[in-house]
């Protein structure tokens, strides 16, 4: 039961932070180019294509997308800029995102138990359910 709640945590945290870093990558390279100094039909063409959101794509790839998309080679390369500078702000968004989870995971887990229920203290399950050292009955010189 263990493992599937592992499982099941780690996706839903992998959805999570990937939501975190594609909302935040959009607002961010929107928001770069609303700011930056290209042409605003250039401006409106970008809103309008990333309306619905932004594709992860290599920083190397951009220059290329926006010169195939009717933009200049001084444009489309201010426009890779934008995006790289907006890529990293999203990424480290997501990661504080992740931290702040994490220490949020601390604070709900800290009363979870210390040792497996069920199982006796220091013993093991292969020398026949031996009495735990602990719990034990002191012995007397007399019974040795």
């Amino acid at each position: 039961m263990q493992g599937v709640y592992q499982n099941l945590g780690s996706s839903l945290g992998t959805a999570l932070i990937g939501s975190v870093m594609i909302a935040s990558l959009t607002t961010l390279f929107s928001g770069g180019v609303a700011a930056s100094t290209l042409p605003d039909s250039v401006q409106q063409q970008i809103a309008a294509e990333t309306q619905a959101g932004v594709a992860v794509v290599p920083v190397a790839d951009v220059p290329k997308i926006a010169t195939n998309a009717g933009l200049s080679q001084d444009q489309a390369n201010e426009l890779s800029s934008i995006y790289s500078a907006s890529q990293l702000d999203a990424l480290r968004l997501s990661f504080a995102a992740l931290a702040i989870v994490s220490l949020g995971a601390v604070f709900f887990s800290r009363n979870l138990p210390s040792s497996v229920l069920g199982k006796p203290k220091g013993g093991d399950e292969e020398d026949g359910g031996a009495e735990d050292v602990e719990d034990a009955p002191p012995r007397s010189a007399s019974s040795r």
